[in-house]
């Protein structure tokens, strides 16, 4: 049985799907280093751990991703990297304001309005900003789903914990979004529970899941310290930059706001992996494989230079792909390819596909088991140096975090955590080129301050 190993090893994502089997046994809370997590609170019965056991991501015993889409997609194309998929495209909405209050291309969006439009859906369930930063809620009209505070993505630790009840008893048709562990966990509620109510699944693409740290490290930065922290939005749009190129704007308890430039605050690099989960480094899945619709940023040549952002899309589902055609004056769009989804990812299938088997091999405890035939590139030892210490890199993160947090100084933070990434860099690129990268860096430090 493999669900106490999930908690006790760190590889629990607090998603909440463990609930839905015994609302008594668990509680969701947020750790100190700013992740949900479920805890016991009675010891569980060989039934209550064989059901919670089917339904959590990253037990042994629930089904991985091929097992699941065989059941939900059997018909439709497959490939090892992105599962099975009826279409793949690039597109965004055309109404410029609708564009910009979204992360990338606003098409999540769209497709959730269309589908409460047409009345194929009453709900959504989806993440959006609260008075404690951000949760689950349930939207059932297109007002809601406009109101700018459940729009864009968010960088931060949530859980549907509290909506457990609601989504497997409710007569509601539901639509829900999330990042791909939280709808693989989803996935199996359906099977576990015989949910016939979730009518659609949405799958945001995801480069690891941050902890709260995140937002409170940027937001810090910009002078705002993490008890007076009220609220982040991860991506502003500004004109005359890239795509990748944007802004990240935080505000106090107070209503005050502060804006800086993603590239310009310190660890806002995800290649490094700061405040990463430990469960992200085992997770295989980079196109959201189980759900009808994945959405990402088109992270390709020829769209980066468009502030604005542009959507890569694959499609599971026919009824969404008709409703693409038949609203097709809203949406600009092109048809895409493997290859270039691959490509718009291309990190990300480096780090969660090269080098899971590298993680798995060196692993020093009990590990999530894993579809390692996807794992395809024999990486050299330098990759494999990298792949390993990210991994130390943001452990050390997430504990020196805690401690900074606790001096309420986030200058010792950036001081005990500088020896990593310096290493890290060294690793990276060499002794030589690490140098020099660090003395720029510590110049334009200097100049900034002056």
């Amino acid at each position: 049985m493999t669900i106490e190993k999930v908690i006790n090893e760190g590889y629990c994502i607090g998603c909440g799907a463990c609930k839905s089997t015994a609302q008594d046994v668990y509680s969701i809370e947020m750790t100190n280093a700013g992740f949900y997590k479920a805890n016991f609170n009675k010891p569980l019965s060989i039934k209550q751990k064989e059901d919670a056991n089917k339904v959590c991501p990253f037990t042994d015993e629930s089904k991985n991703e091929d097992e699941i889409g065989r059941t939900l997609f059997d018909g439709l194309n497959h490939d090892d990297d992105i599962g099975y998929y009826s279409s793949i495209f690039t597109g965004n909405v055309i109404n410029t304001e609708e564009r910009l209050n979204s992360s990338s291309g606003g098409l999540t969006s769209w497709f959730s309005k269309k589908l409460l439009e047409k009345n194929l859906i009453d709900a959504v369930v989806h993440v959006g900003q609260t008075e404690t930063m951000f949760e689950y809620r349930v939207s059932k009209t297109i007002k809601e789903l406009e109101n700018k505070n459940n729009k864009k993505s968010r960088y931060y630790p949530v859980n549907y914990s509290e909506l457990v009840d609601y989504i497997i008893n409710t007569n509601d048709r539901i639509l829900f979004v999330g990042i791909p562990c939280f709808v693989k966990s989803i996935r199996h509620l359906q099977e576990a529970h015989q949910l016939d109510n979730i009518k659609f699944v949405f799958s945001l693409l995801c480069g690891h899941m941050k902890s709260s740290a995140f937002s409170e490290a940027l937001s810090w930065q910009l002078g705002i310290p993490p008890q007076k922290l009220k609220s982040t939005d991860f991506r502003v749009k500004k004109e005359h930059h890239k795509a990748s190129d944007y802004f990240i704007e935080s505000t106090d308890t107070e209503g005050k706001s502060s804006t800086g430039r993603n590239f310009s605050l310190f660890g806002s690099d995800w290649g490094q992996g700061l405040f990463k989960h430990k469960a992200c480094d085992y997770c295989d899945d980079i196109a959201g494989e189980l759900a009808d619709m994945s959405f990402g940023d088109a992270w390709l040549p020829q769209y980066v230079n468009d502030y604005l952002g542009t959507n890569i899309v694959i499609s599971r589902n026919e009824t969404l792909d008709k409703l693409l055609i038949e609203y097709e004056y809203e949406v600009a769009h092109e048809q895409s390819s493997i290859s270039e989804f691959v490509t718009s990812q291309a990190g990300n299938f480096r780090h969660r596909r090269d080098g899971l088997r590298v993680r798995v091999e060196n692993a020093s405890s009990w590990i999530p088991k894993k579809r390692l035939n996807l794992c395809k590139v024999e990486e050299s030892e330098h990759r494999k140096k990298i792949y390993l210490y990210r991994e130390v890199l943001s452990k050390k993160s997430n504990i020196l975090f805690i401690f900074a947090k606790k001096l309420r100084s986030l200058h010792m933070f950036e001081l005990l955590i500088y020896p990593y990434i310096y290493r890290y860099d060294q690793i990276r690129l060499g002794h030589r080129t690490a140098i020099k990268l660090h003395f720029n860096k510590l110049i334009n430090a200097i100049k900034r301050n002056k």
